[in-house]
C-alpha cells in the first residue's frame, strides 16, 4: 500500500510539473501588446471643435488606473482630427494637446505603458474623404507631420494612421497612408507606425480590396505593420450584443494572417468586442487563444472599448461598473494579457514588402525647360508657349517656363505611344503659377490608346486639394496629383489638362511635368511647405 502510495504521488507530482509548464507556455505564447481602447477623446463628432466635458471628454490617469492594475500594457487613444487641428493645415490646439501629454505621460512615463494615437476619423477630415475632396492628401500628411514632432522622442508612442477608413479608393486611401508615413519619418520621428487599409479595415474582407493593394508600402524605418478590426456579430459591425458562434471570430482572421505571415509582416487588431453573453465569452476566448498561437504574425490588441462615457447600456464597455466590478468579458479577456511589458518588433530583418516598380526610374520627365521629353510629344490646342522667358521659377535653373491659357475648354495634351502605365507611377507631379488669377480651374483626363480618346473618369482640380501651400496669384506651387485615380490595369497615350469653362481664362504657367515613381527616399520640396512629396 505504502508502495502504491508512493507511485501515485510520484505520479501527480509529475502531472503538477507538465500543468505548470503547460500555463508557463501559455504565457509566454500571449501577444506582446494587449490592452484596450480608452474612449471619449472622439465622442461627439457633430460638434466641431465642442466643448470638453459636454461633447467630448479626454481619458484621465483615473480612467485608466482599473486597467493597468489587470496589467494591460497598450492602450489605443481615439480622438478627432479636427479637434487636434481645427483649421486644416494649421497648427495644433495647445488645450487638446494638453489633455493628450497627460494621458499620454501617465502611461508611458509613470507605468512603462505603450499608447497608440489613434484620428477616429473613418477615412476624413473636415467634411471630406482624404484625397478625394478638398481634404488633400498633403493637408492629412500636414497634420501627421506636426503630430509626429510632438511625440518623437518618446518611442512608447504608437502613431495608428486612421481609424477605419471607408468608402474610399483603395489606390488613394494607400497613397494618403504613404504620404503620411514619409511625413512622419520627415518629422524625425522612428515610432511604430500602424496602417489600417479600407473597408473599415476588416480583417475578414481584407484579401477582397486590400491585400493585392496596402502590401506596397515604403517606410524609410522600417517599423511598421497592419491594423485591422474584427466584430464578431452578424455583419462585423460590433452594433449588435449577440455572436454568431464560438469560432467566427478566429474564422475571420485566418485569411489575413496568411497574407501578413507571406509578407513578413506582423498586425495588431485595433479593435473587437462582443456581448456579456457566455456564446460571446467563447468567441472572444477563441479568437484571442488564435492570435496567441500565432504569434509571429499579431502583435497585439486593443479591446473595444473602456472610457468613463460608456454606461451599463453598452453591451461591450470594459470599464467596471458603477459600483466597480468588472465586466462579464474582462473574465474572457484577462487570461490572454501578456504578463510583461516587452519591446514590440514589427517584423523580421528586412526591408519589408516594398518593391520598386521594375525598369522605371524614380522620376520621368515629360516637360522640362521648353521641351518634352521621353517620348512625350506637345498636342495641345490651348493658346501655349512651350518656352516662355519672362515667367520662370525661382530655383529652377531654367531659362523659360510654358505658359498657356485654357480658354474656351482648351487643353494641354502630351501624347505619347501607350507609355503611361499608372500602375508604376505613384502620380504626375508639376509646379504651378496661376499668373494674375489665383486657384486652378482645369481638369486632369488620362488619354485612351484606342482613338486616342479621353477617359470618363478624371481628376478635377478646381479645388488646391493637390498643391502643397495656397495658391495665390504669381507665385510658384508644387503640385502631386496620386494616379490612383485611374484605373490601375490601363496604359494610356498620355493626358490632358484640360479647362473647365467656356469664354476666357487667365495666363498661367507650368514647369517641370513628371511621372515620380514610389520612392525609396522622400524629397524635400523647395520654396514650400517642409512635407515630404511623393
Amino acid at each position: 500500500l505504502l508502495a502504491y502510495c508512493e507511485r501515485e504521488r510520484a505520479t501527480m507530482n509529475r502531472i503538477r510539473a507538465l500543468l505548470l509548464l503547460c500555463y508557463v507556455a501559455m504565457v509566454a505564447c500571449t501577444c506582446d501588446l494587449t490592452g484596450v481602447n480608452l474612449s471619449g477623446a472622439e465622442f461627439g463628432s457633430g460638434d466641431i471643435p465642442g466643448a470638453i466635458f459636454h461633447n467630448y471628454v479626454w481619458d484621465g490617469p483615473k480612467d485608466a488606473q482599473y486597467f493597468v492594475n489587470k496589467g494591460m500594457n497598450y492602450y489605443r487613444v481615439p480622438f478627432l482630427w479636427e479637434r487636434l487641428q481645427t483649421v486644416a493645415g494649421g497648427a495644433l490646439e495647445e488645450k487638446e494637446l494638453k489633455f493628450m501629454f497627460t494621458l499620454v505621460n501617465f502611461l508611458t512615463e509613470q507605468n512603462n505603458m505603450y499608447v497608440m494615437l489613434d484620428p477616429h476619423n473613418y477615412g476624413r477630415g473636415f467634411g471630406g474623404k482624404i484625397g478625394q475632396s478638398s481634404t488633400s492628401i498633403t493637408l492629412y500628411a500636414d497634420f501627421w507631420y506636426k503630430l509626429a514632432l510632438e511625440f518623437k522622442n518618446n518611442s512608447k508612442v504608437i502613431f495608428g494612421l486612421m481609424n477605419e477608413p471607408n468608402g474610399q479608393d483603395v489606390h488613394i486611401w494607400r497613397n494618403a497612408a504613404q504620404r503620411a508615413i514619409y511625413a512622419i519619418r520627415f518629422a524625425g520621428a522612428s515610432n511604430l507606425i500602424t496602417v489600417p487599409g479600407v473597408d473599415w479595415t476588416g480583417a475578414h474582407s481584407w484579401m477582397e480590396q486590400n491585400a493585392a493593394v496596402m502590401n506596397v508600402i515604403d517606410d524609410p524605418a522600417d517599423n511598421y505593420i497592419y491594423e485591422v478590426h474584427q466584430y464578431l456579430d452578424i455583419d462585423s459591425s460590433g452594433t449588435h450584443n449577440t455572436c454568431v458562434s464560438a469560432d467566427v471570430g478566429w474564422k475571420a482572421l485566418v485569411n489575413f494572417t496568411a497574407w501578413a505571415r507571406k509578407l513578413g509582416k506582423k498586425a495588431i487588431l485595433g479593435e473587437f468586442g462582443g456581448g456579456p453573453d457566455p456564446l460571446c465569452g467563447a468567441a472572444l476566448t477563441n479568437m484571442l487563444g488564435y492570435m496567441d498561437n500565432n504569434t509571429d504574425v499579431w502583435m497585439g490588441w486593443t479591446y473595444w472599448s473602456g472610457g468613463p462615457w460608456w454606461g451599463d447600456w453598452y453591451f461591450s464597455n470594459l470599464t467596471p461598473n458603477s459600483t466597480g466590478q468588472d465586466r462579464p468579458q474582462m473574465k474572457y479577456v484577462q487570461p490572454h494579457i501578456s504578463p510583461s511589458t516587452p519591446k514590440p518588433t514589427p517584423h523580421s530583418p528586412g526591408k519589408g514588402s516594398y518593391t520598386p516598380p521594375q525598369n522605371v526610374k524614380t522620376q520621368k520627365t515629360i516637360y522640362s525647360n521648353g521641351k518634352t521629353q521621353n517620348g512625350f510629344v506637345d498636342y495641345s490646342w490651348a493658346h501655349h508657349d512651350l518656352c516662355n522667358s519672362s515667367v520662370i521659377r525661382p530655383g529652377s535653373g531654367d531659362s523659360c517656363s510654358l505658359s498657356f491659357d485654357l480658354s474656351s475648354y482648351g487643353a494641354l495634351w502630351f501624347q505619347c505611344a501607350a507609355c503611361l502605365n499608372v500602375s508604376s507611377w505613384f502620380s504626375l507631379s508639376f509646379w504651378y503659377n496661376p499668373g494674375n488669377a489665383s486657384g486652378v480651374d482645369f481638369g486632369l483626363f488620362m488619354v485612351n490608346t484606342t482613338g486616342n480618346s479621353k477617359v470618363s473618369s478624371h481628376v478635377n482640380l478646381d479645388l488646391p486639394a493637390y498643391s502643397t501651400s495656397p495658391i495665390i496669384s504669381n507665385q510658384w506651387v508644387y503640385i502631386s496629383v496620386p494616379l490612383g485615380w485611374f484605373n490601375q490595369t490601363v496604359v494610356y497615350n498620355g493626358f490632358q489638362l484640360q479647362g473647365n469653362k467656356p469664354g476666357d481664362a487667365p495666363l498661367a504657367y507650368l514647369s517641370d511635368v513628371e511621372l515620380v515613381a514610389y520612392p525609396d527616399q522622400y524629397t524635400m520640396i523647395d520654396g514650400g511647405v517642409h512635407i515630404p512629396i511623393v
